[in-house]
């Protein structure tokens, strides 16, 4: 069996779209994963924006603001 430290190394060796996919994975067989927001924040989100309080923006510009 492989150790943490060999499998962490394989996997940073991977493609973007391999490492999320496994993240999904890997995130989905937990017994309590989260799976996104719920209706009531979804809800909020949309209230935020129609309303004006909230502007949207590209996923462009998350990213810039993200540092990547």
């Amino acid at each position: 069996m492989r150790t943490l430290m060999e499998l962490r190394k394989e996997i940073t060796a991977l493609g973007e779209e391999d490492r999320s996919g496994l993240a999904s994975f890997i995130l989905s067989s937990l017994p309590n994963a989260p799976f996104g927001p719920g209706d009531e924040e979804v809800a909020k989100r949309e209230n935020e924006m129609d309303s004006g309080e909230a502007t949207p923006i590209s996923y462009a510009e998350f990213k810039q603001a993200g540092g990547r």
